[in-house]
Formats: C-alpha cells, structure tokens, sequence
C-alpha cells in the first residue's frame, strides 16, 4: 500500500482516495512480517492485471529479511484468479507444487 506499489485498486477500495501514511502502513502486508511466522507459499503470473508482480517480490524480500520460509513461483502468463488453474496453462501447475511443498514442511 506504499510508494511506489500503490496505485492499486485494492487501495483505493480498502484505504479509500486519501488514506494517511500510517494507514497505509498497517495495511502493507510486507511490514507486518516478523519471525516467527508460519512458512509462506507464493504463486503469481507476470500479467496479472489486478496485482502488480512487484507485489510478491517485495514479499518475498520481507519474508527472507526475518528468516521466514518462503517458496515462490512466478508464472510468465496466468492473469488473475485462477482457482485450481486454468486447464492447459501454465499457471495449472500450481496446485501440485503448492501440495508438494506441504508435503515438504510436513503438514
């Protein structure tokens, strides 16, 4: 929700047009990561028109800063929303890597 990955519409819907800084800091999620805290999976398509990839780099880098687990995919093509995965995409692999690192941290 901060400069310079805020020109979201998920702000503007959560925060509202003119929310304060420290608004925008209670709901940016990458500042609130701390150790511990359970291990993270993240998944995401370069052209999703919704939320900006920048996004899950920038948790990703939180989340490795504090020692936190974290695995993540990047998928060239997918959009956004994909449920299970779209038959035939590549994003439809996501489900058995996401079931495989379960298996992996033992849950």
């Amino acid at each position: 929700m901060l400069p310079p990955f805020n020109k979201t519409h998920a702000k503007k819907s959560i925060l509202g047009e003119n929310p304060t800084t420290a608004q925008e800091e209670a709901y940016s999620v990458e500042l609130q990561v701390s150790n511990p805290m359970p291990a993270v999976f993240l998944a995401q398509a370069i052209d999703d028109p919704i939320s900006p990839i920048n996004n899950s780099y920038l948790m990703n880098a939180a989340l490795q800063k504090a020692d936190v687990p974290v695995e993540m995919h990047i998928f060239q093509t997918g959009g956004h929303g994909w449920g299970i995965g779209k038959k035939d995409s590549p994003v439809s692999a996501w489900p058995a890597l996401f079931q495989a690192w379960l298996k992996n941290k033992g849950f």
